[in-house]
């Protein structure tokens, strides 16, 4: 029985695109992981972000009862909303 030489030639190119298909797999399944351990450190910073400020606006609102702490927010650089602005023309 002779060999084809196109049978030879079609196993060797199902071999490459099969190697080529996993290869591109493993890469597509290593990209989502590394998409959604981003996407979790991205939902952490904005729900930090989030209580920061909210935290910053409750400390300017506290600011209003009591002015003391008012060199304390200058000194982490919270704006107090122009209370500080109106005190520094006036003198």
């Amino acid at each position: 029985m002779k060999k084809d030489p196109i049978t030879t030639l079609l196993l060797v190119l199902l071999t490459f695109c099969v190697a080529a298909i996993a290869c591109v797999s493993f890469a597509f399944v290593t990209g989502m992981r590394t998409l959604h351990i981003l996407q979790m450190e991205s939902a952490n910073i904005a729900r930090t972000r989030t209580v920061a400020q909210a935290l910053a606006g409750d400390t300017i609102e506290y600011s209003k009862h009591n002015p003391a702490i008012l060199p304390l927010l200058r000194s982490v650089g919270i704006r107090t909303g122009g209370t500080e602005t109106n005190k520094s023309s006036i003198h």
